[in-house]
């Protein structure tokens, strides 16, 4: 399960990219983000029973990265994966939820653990993760494209 949030004042570029992220991520939620720090993010995820969070960072109004976090019974820890969003688009906007999702592709093993999602072959809602792409579609209609790279960090 994800919890997907923002940094404090996104652009709707990277709100519209987060709620359908969330979307696509079975299981997942979007919330805004607000005046919360890390911290309190972490509260209400836990709160809401999420053990994952992904927040998205923008430069310069774009969506820039998505930065994970582990979050535990008491405590929380950044991963040291990071998604550094070089281009994304919103083809066509998911209408409702997907509830199972199958995670295709070169990276997807990396989609599926940072995403915090399980893969199942009984459905046509795709995540095509490959080297450096993320496309979200169902019956082939691309609703979501990402061009990526995975960076790492110190923790």
């Amino acid at each position: 399960m994800l919890l997907i949030s923002s940094s404090r004042k996104p652009s709707r570029k990277t709100r519209t990219l987060a709620r359908q992220l969330a979307k696509a991520v079975p299981h997942s939620r979007y919330i805004t983000r607000g005046k919360k720090n890390i911290d309190a993010l972490c509260s209400e995820a836990r709160r809401l029973g999420y053990s994952r969070i992904a927040i998205i960072y923008e430069k310069h109004g774009n969506p820039s990265q998505i930065h994970f976090i582990e979050n535990h019974v008491d405590s929380w820890e950044w991963l040291p994966e990071i998604i550094q969003i070089e281009h994304s688009s919103i083809n066509e906007k998911i209408k409702k939820a997907f509830e199972e999702i199958k995670v295709l592709g070169e990276n997807k093993d990396k989609i599926t653990k940072l995403f915090n999602t399980e893969t199942s072959d009984e459905t046509e809602n795709v995540i095509e993760a490959e080297k450096n792409t993320i496309k979200v579609k169902k019956h082939k209609k691309e609703f979501v494209f990402i061009k990526y790279r995975i960076i790492k960090k110190e923790v």
